[in-house]
């Protein structure tokens, strides 16, 4: 026995099948643990002096979020390997959340976009 179903109950099918396929990588993303046991740090990096339209002032904005990351996850271990690979965890997410800021905000100068951000970001592990 075949069903046939109307137009508006394909579309409605369909708009449930693309609403499934985007909530998906954000339940992915919501399945990151907050752990009480690990201490959460962030550093403000400032870039509304700079002229992120120019190679000089992107490369500062770099450096700048790479000594916030040194600044949030602290000196590096000399001895202890457990340390040494939270450190370099906290590098990671801290590093990562900020070239993913950085990136999204010269897009956004090079387009002529206001910036909500009023030229500070925040990064942390």
């Amino acid at each position: 026995m075949r069903v046939s179903l109307s137009p508006i109950t394909r579309q409605l099918g369909a708009l449930a099948v693309v609403a499934g396929l985007a909530i998906a990588p954000v339940a992915a993303q919501a399945g990151t643990q907050y752990d009480s046991n690990r201490e959460y740090r962030s550093a403000k990096v400032y870039y509304n002096d700079l002229n992120l339209d120019s190679e000089a002032g992107q490369k500062t904005f770099e450096r700048r979020i790479q000594s916030a990351a040194r600044k949030v996850c602290g000196p590096t271990p000399r001895l202890n390997l457990r340390d040494r690979t939270d450190y370099q965890q906290c590098m990671g997410e801290a590093l990562d959340s900020g070239n993913k800021a950085m990136v999204e905000v010269i897009a956004a100068v090079q387009s002529g976009e206001k910036l909500a951000f009023n030229g500070v970001l925040s990064i942390g592990n």
